[in-house]
């Protein structure tokens, strides 16, 4: 067959292709490609940059929050936590996991919804029901556009200050009650020896039918009177009050010696010590008399049932603060005297009064009421703790905290 090449439209025949034809068509293309690749690397590298620069400054943000000794929480418009440092979950017993999401609210007992800038004191509570007194400040949290975005809550413990100005102040009103009866006690007392020596006089002189009983019986009551004023007078601080090193045991084995407790025959009192060095720094008269008021409290309670009383001194260290019927305990090593009876115990409406000055359950003319204030004042003089535990029924522990000296410490074992 013949094809007539004149018959033909020789200009539709494609050219053949090439490589070069390849490149002419695909290289804008290709540079295109190029350039958006090198795009998103550099997109990618400031990315990276960027989140580099956003983790530093979220890890520079926390090593701020932990070095605050106080609670902080950050939480949202809601109250809801995103953040707390390791004080806060140390303080409130929580992880920080499970800080996340909850409510503020719910760490306090009180009104927290405030945003007061001011600082204020609530009760709040830990994570095993625990539950103190700490001081909080809000801030908001504003954006530059001043868009509220959440609040900081700074929460500081204030158990241990609330303490010691409760000490420092019952410390005052007993020294105030101190000025006020050391007149009257003087006074006082010059009568007492005026009536008593002339009393003595007419009983050497009178014969036998004379108001002899009469006599004695005043000379009775003067002998009471001077008693009294004798208890009201430990409330005074005397020079003979100066603390120094002693070695607990002995003022403690004394302190029950005078309590006379060895002449109740129907008592058994025992005596218990560890083997550690009880070193505290005291005055041998207050500590004598703390422990005395503390066993003839006890006798007195098993004068009619008999029974036991049983005398402990032991080490205790405390890692954490934590508080008792009477103090807060801070963290260190304490010399613990514990005075324990099986006699009838406290009521409890009772609890709350009985280291008030002149609180007695005691009949008339059985006593006035002091023995256990001047034992607490004592307590507080030396700086020490009490728990008190008791049970209508079952007995009471008083159990007095004393701060532990160090052993090189020369010791007075008056």
């Amino acid at each position: 067959m013949e094809f007539p090449i004149a018959d033909m439209d020789l200009s539709k025949i494609s050219p053949p292709i090439t490589f070069g034809h390849i490149v002419d068509q695909y290289l804008f293309a290709i540079i295109l490609l190029l350039i958006i690749f090198s795009g998103l690397a550099f997109f990618i590298l400031l990315l990276k940059k960027r989140l580099s620069s956003l983790e530093s400054r979220s890890t520079l943000l926390e090593a701020v929050m932990n070095s605050i000794p106080d609670a902080v929480f950050l939480s949202d418009n809601n109250a809801s936590i995103f953040s707390s440092n390791r004080a806060a979950q140390s303080l409130f017993d929580y992880d920080e996991k499970e800080t996340i999401g909850m409510d503020l609210l719910r760490l306090s007992t009180d009104d927290l919804s405030t945003t007061d800038s001011e600082l204020k004191i609530f009760i709040f509570q830990k994570n095993n029901g625990e539950s103190f007194p700490g001081e909080k400040l809000t801030c908001e949290i504003q954006s530059e556009q001043g868009n509220y975005l959440g609040q900081l809550t700074l929460i500081r413990d204030v158990s241990i200050r609330l303490h010691q100005q409760e000490m420092q102040s019952q410390l005052q009103k007993m020294s105030e009650l101190g000025k006020l009866v050391k007149g009257f006690s003087h006074e006082l007392n010059n009568v007492l020896g005026v009536i008593s020596g002339y009393v003595q006089l007419s009983l050497a002189t009178l014969g036998m039918k004379s108001p002899e009983a009469n006599l004695n019986n005043i000379l009775k009551a003067t002998m009471r009177s001077k008693n009294l004023i004798g208890q009201i007078s430990a409330f005074i601080p005397t020079s003979s009050d100066e603390q120094n090193p002693l070695d607990l045991c002995s003022q403690v084995k004394q302190g029950v010696f005078l309590s006379g407790a060895s002449d109740h025959k129907n008592i058994t009192t025992t005596f218990v010590e560890d083997d550690s060095q009880h070193r505290v720094l005291g005055s041998p008269t207050q500590l004598q008399q703390l422990v005395c008021n503390l066993v003839e409290n006890s006798c007195w309670n098993l004068q009619e049932s008999g029974g036991t009383i049983n005398i402990e001194i032991n080490h205790h260290q405390v890692t954490k603060p934590h508080r008792l019927s009477h103090g807060l305990l801070t963290a260190g090593n304490y010399s613990v005297l514990s005075i324990t009876d099986n006699g009838s115990g406290i009521a409890d409406e009772h609890i709350a009064k009985v280291f008030e000055p002149f609180y007695t359950t005691k009949q008339k003319g059985e006593g006035p009421g002091l023995g256990l204030s001047i034992a607490y004042n004592h307590i507080l003089a030396h700086g020490a703790c009490l728990n008190l535990a008791t049970e209508s029924g079952s007995g009471t522990t008083f159990s007095i905290y004393f701060n532990a000296l160090e052993n090189n410490l020369a010791v007075n074992a008056q």
